[in-house]
């Protein structure tokens, strides 16, 4: 299964992550741990922004997307909104 398979979120030729918010493109490497509760955590390369997002594999459910600095929120709810097209967001944890 691809999380990131979505409008919200693209791929560039080498394999990094980009989103959009409000026309301007951040860029993200991917680091993934695995486990029950997998975790994937995307660094910004262009900007300072860092997202973390747990995916339970009992489930088949995202259950966490957190993320700080640069446009933190508007990433978020980008992220959200791929996850919710896909059908495998499972709730919404906001600080």
């Amino acid at each position: 299964m691809n999380l990131f398979n979505c409008s919200n979120v693209k791929h560039t030729i080498d394999n990094h992550l980009y989103i959009e918010v409000d026309g301007i493109r951040i860029l993200y490497t991917m680091n993934f741990t695995p486990g029950i509760l997998e975790e994937f955590a995307l660094k910004s390369t262009n900007y300072n922004c860092f997202c973390k997002i747990t995916f339970d594999t009992r489930k088949g459910k995202v259950i966490r997307v957190e993320c700080s600095g640069f446009k933190a929120e508007k990433v978020r709810d980008a992220l959200e909104e791929c996850f919710k097209e896909e059908g495998i967001l499972y709730t919404v944890n906001r600080r």
